[in-house]
């Protein structure tokens, strides 16, 4: 509800103030299915979250009260979350983004897509969607007019069937071993 993400913000705040990390709950929905409600429910909890600050967030990818989880529905999370983190970011403005000589060079009227700066800057300033439809009606429908949930489907499918996680080294896997003895040597005393 938008009432559990304005107490969880207010939290932020307090928990920012005495220096405690804050626990946040988005990317949960009440719906039983991924659908339209999950992704309004997920969207608006990742986005509040977000602008407010949390910093330990869970139930990416929980549905009907937390009785289900949902491995589509954590791949529609992870699409808000990186949509979100860039309605976050500021539009970098600088001498350099501007481009004042190619806006100059170019001029009114002029075709800004074929200029090197445009070419610089244009992939790393634009979200670029891995499973939202951007493209025109056409190449849609000419893939099959496949809707949300169909496109997060396949792309679970294709996570399970080719994701490989990245080797730890030696180091990471020392760290780990020294610090769940720690943890086990203070439960022991």
């Amino acid at each position: 509800s938008p009432e559990c993400s304005l107490i969880l913000a207010a939290s932020n705040e307090v928990m920012r103030y005495l220096g405690i990390p804050s626990f946040d709950m988005a990317g949960a929905t009440e719906s039983k299915k991924v659908d339209a409600q999950s992704g309004a429910e997920i969207a608006m909890e990742i986005l509040i979250s977000l602008q407010s600050g949390g910093n330990l967030i869970h139930d990416c990818g929980f549905m009907d009260v937390g009785i289900t989880g949902s491995l589509d529905q954590l791949v529609l999370c992870d699409e808000v979350i990186g949509m979100a983190k860039r309605y976050c970011q500021s539009v970098a403005v600088d001498d350099d983004r501007i481009g004042f000589d190619t806006i100059k060079a170019v001029g009114p009227g002029g075709n800004y897509l074929s200029e090197e700066h445009t070419f610089q800057y244009f992939r790393s300033d634009i979200w670029t969607p891995t499973i939202m439809e951007r493209r025109a009606y056409e190449g849609w429908a000419a893939d099959g007019s496949k809707d949300m949930a169909q496109r997060v489907h396949e792309k679970m499918i294709e996570i399970l069937e080719s994701h490989a996680p990245a080797a730890r080294s030696d180091d990471v896997w020392n760290h780990l071993a020294d610090i769940v003895a720690g943890a086990d040597a203070r439960v022991s005393k």
